[in-house]
């Protein structure tokens, strides 16, 4: 509501400015029947919002100063000079009242309102802008706005994007201008107005940033009215709890989550929820429950729609697999409750025994799962029969700035979306076996064999490398499924500002964006998801639903985490959240600062608070750290030895006292201490200077 009422307090004031004028001109010509029409919708839109917001005093003056307006309309009054003071004194008064209503104060004196009612009626005179009031009435006076009251402007969406790219490209200058300097040495008159001019250009991104940010409170807000319809509809009682409403999110992902999240509240309502009859046979209150909350976590969103309904029904699930051809039997006897539930993402599989406006034609989960996957988020289902189940959406904080991978074949460069990249490893390593298989190119990495596909192959471009010489990145897709591509190179990582393609590049299918590179360089953003299901990598079936083999017996019931497991400097064993490690850091022992309380590095113009330094175990020559971001803020970790990625599986258990640990998790069959990066960030962390760090701004 706050934000409704901020919206009705901008829009009004904007039509007051704009509407002082038209009267003036209107009242030099009264035959204007344009003008008098702009007058007359702005109290009448006046009216009708004080209707909606409950402001009795305002809708009382707006609607006599409507009714007055109408009968010059209609031609059976017609204005004069105080008719029209009358007016612009009306206009005053819902001036002052918006003022207080802005401020928050009931400072308008009651009655104030009556004299100018009575002018415009005709029964009282207005000399010199002012009311004679009766002496048991007090006049308005004029109301100033609060200081401190927040201004607002509506500016349209696209003069933004002009000022975001003008940004981006103003920071492609000041990168250039680094290298320049950096090559030129030392320039004490200029280094310290270039550092101003660092900070400056961060603050002003940032704030450009947070302009194109919305609370996914505007996108909750028709939800109500969608449960309240469709569970009619369906005769049933549905109750609906939203939290997290005041989570932001980049306008375009809210765009691109709308309709899934409806595809997702409709089939909860359609086939989670039961009826009343059966909630109550069931032991269960007749009014179902439906709840949709919002979480941020780094830089990701998660929304999870949960509802107290039947749960999923995995042999029903399993059965319209089978027949469909998604699976095979002895597949379904391998797999778990967990990967049965995944099932209903695929196309063409719905548990629906009638066609119906709201189900059974198989279309819908298969369509959220794409939408998201496109924009690198993911999806996951958990059920409890009988007690309901949990959709899980993982979406990126923002489509505009991603973690990329700067690859290169044929000496042109490519970004991957760091979201995707499991691991890269070098031809060369003993560990990699390369193999052809007919027409399809098979790579056995870590004792995991998966389809390799060629870069070069795909983009049209001749590589004068052989496996032997190139480098492979291992890929994971949002759906879970591996493959490897095929790269001559790997340049570096870091955050690129994404702009939307052409559409005839889009055509391609093979980019999903375009970026400019520190050097002013263009890349283009690979649409690896879209890259895999052209090449058969995805089949929509065999691919997708391959079921792996069982990694843990011990515990399945928690949500798997990803996450990097490395040695600390102390020798104990540890793990970080893999989406909270920016990149892996090698400094020289030289560049690390340990004179004060706080240990601090300077990396890539940065000044990085260093966390788990054992300064007795430090390698003389160079110490390796984790780099620590959610995209706002950043840390150094100090490691002695990066031991892998790794899965951790079962319930977190929470450690009481040592508030840097977020729980214990398991890996490989035991235990490993989580880290709590989250709140190491907020307490310790410094803001990212994007000019320095990740401005490969692009248009």
């Amino acid at each position: 509501m706050d934000d409704l009422l901020t919206d009705f307090i901008a829009e009004t004031r904007d039509m007051m400015e704009a509407i002082e004028g038209e009267i003036i001109a209107w009242e030099a010509d009264p035959s204007d029947g344009t003008r008098l029409d702009a007058i007359f919708r702005f109290v009448h839109t006046v009216k009708g919002n004080c209707g909606f917001f409950d402001f009795p005093r305002l809708e009382r003056i707006s609607h006599a100063a409507e009714d007055a307006l109408a009968d010059v309309r209609a031609g059976r009054r017609t204005p004069d000079q105080d008719f029209v003071t009358a007016v612009l004194a009306i206009i005053d008064c819902i001036n002052i009242m918006v003022a207080a209503i802005e401020s928050g104060k009931n400072d308008v004196p009651e009655g104030g309102e009556n004299p100018l009612i009575a002018a415009l009626a005709g029964k009282q005179d207005i000399a010199a802008g002012t009311v004679e009031a009766e002496p048991a009435d007090q006049p308005l006076e004029k109301a100033e706005t609060p200081a401190s009251a927040p201004r607002s402007i509506r500016l349209p969406v696209d003069l933004l994007d002009r000022v975001m790219s003008g940004v981006s490209d103003m920071v492609l200058a000041r990168n250039d201008l680094a290298h320049r300097l950096e090559q030129a040495g030392d320039q004490p008159l200029i280094d310290g107005p270039f550092e101003r001019l660092t900070t400056i250009l961060s603050d002003v991104r940032d704030a450009i940033t947070r302009m194109r940010m919305q609370r996914v409170e505007l996108l909750f807000n028709t939800f109500p009215r969608l449960v309240r319809d469709l569970s009619h509809d369906l005769g049933k009682t549905v109750a609906l709890d939203i939290e997290g409403s005041d989570v932001e999110l980049d306008r375009e992902v809210i765009e691109v989550i709308r309709d899934p999240l409806v595809h997702i509240i409709r089939n909860a309502i359609g086939h989670g929820l039961e009826t009343p009859e059966e909630r109550l046979a069931a032991g269960k209150s007749e009014t179902g429950q439906l709840r949709i909350g919002a979480r941020q976590t780094g830089n990701r969103i998660t929304i999870v729609i949960t509802d107290d309904g039947r749960g999923l029904n995995e042999e029903k699930i399993a059965e319209k697999a089978v027949a469909n051809g998604l699976i095979t039997q002895s597949q379904r006897e391998a797999m778990d409750d967990n990967q049965i539930q995944q099932l209903v993402f695929e196309p063409g599989l719905s548990t629906a025994s009638q066609v119906s406006n709201i189900s059974g034609r198989g279309v819908g989960l298969d369509v959220v799962r794409d939408n998201l996957e496109r924009v690198g988020g993911w999806i996951k289902a958990t059920s409890t029969p009988g007690q309901g189940a949990s959709i899980y959406l993982h979406i990126p904080l923002t489509l505009s700035i991603i973690t990329g991978l700067i690859t290169e074949v044929a000496g042109q460069r490519f970004a991957i979306p760091q979201s995707y990249v499991e691991e890269v490893e070098y031809g060369s390593h003993p560990d990699m076996d390369y193999t052809n298989l007919g027409d399809a190119v098979l790579v056995t990495m870590r004792g995991q064999r998966t389809r390799c596909l060629s870069l070069a192959e795909i983009l049209g471009l001749e590589t004068q490398l052989e496996p032997y010489d190139q480098t492979f990145v291992l890929l994971r897709l949002a759906n879970g499924d591996l493959f490897a591509l095929a790269v001559d190179k790997i340049h570096n990582i870091g955050d690129i500002v994404v702009k939307p393609l052409s559409p005839a590049l889009l055509q391609t299918q093979c980019y999903s964006g375009t970026a400019l590179l520190d050097d002013g360089q263009p890349i283009m953003l690979l649409d690896l998801p879209q890259i895999a299901l052209d090449r058969g990598v995805v089949d929509e079936g065999r691919a997708r639903i391959e079921v792996p083999a069982p990694s843990n017996e011990s515990d399945a019931s928690g949500e798997t985490i990803r996450a990097m497991v490395f040695t600390a400097m102390d020798g104990t064993r540890k793990a970080a959240r893999l989406e909270m490690v920016a990149r892996i850091e090698t400094l020289p022992t030289s560049q690390i600062d340990i004179s004060r309380a706080q240990p601090h590095a300077v990396v890539s113009d940065q000044i990085l608070p260093i966390f788990g330094l054992e300064i007795a175990a430090m390698d003389a020559r160079k110490t390796r750290f984790l780099r620590i971001s959610d995209g706002l803020s950043e840390f150094l970790y100090a490691v002695r030895e990066v031991e892998d990625t790794a899965e951790l599986y079962g319930d977190l258990l929470p450690v009481a006292g040592d508030p840097a640990v977020e729980a214990l998790a398991m890996t490989d069959g035991v235990s490993i201490p989580l880290m709590n990066c989250t709140m190491l960030l907020k307490a310790h962390g410094v803001k990212i200077k994007h000019a320095a760090l990740a401005e490969g701004a692009a248009r």
